[in-house]
């Protein structure tokens, strides 16, 4: 199963339903659930049910969505949603070994 990696006070908004779009530099084809993790460890899952582009004024007007800061989207060249829905908390952080190099998606 595939994991996207989130800094840990966006992996909770996630996990918590109030944030359901997650806003990334590139699209991703991957659709179903995921794996949520945190520095080395999974703290819950999410599940992916679309990608696209996005222009400044849907960032601008879907704020609530993503939550992210108004600076964000400047830092991607195309940026994208992601959309997501249905998260789980696990009940305990599952520690996991990240390889060198993985950044944004982990191999689980």
């Amino acid at each position: 199963m595939g994991a996207l990696v989130f800094k840990e006070c966006w992996a909770h908004r996630v996990l918590g339903g109030s944030k359901t779009w997650e806003i990334r530099g590139c699209a991703t084809r991957k659709r179903g659930r995921i794996l949520v993790v945190v520095g080395r460890f999974v703290v819950g899952s999410v599940c992916i049910v679309d990608c696209f582009r996005i222009s400044r004024a849907e960032f601008d007007r879907n704020r609530e969505r993503h939550q992210a800061p108004a600076t964000l989207y400047e830092r991607y060249k195309q940026p994208h949603a992601y959309a997501l829905a249905s998260p789980v908390r696990r009940s305990a952080p599952l520690r996991i070994t990240r390889r060198k190099g993985q950044v944004t998606w982990v191999l689980v």
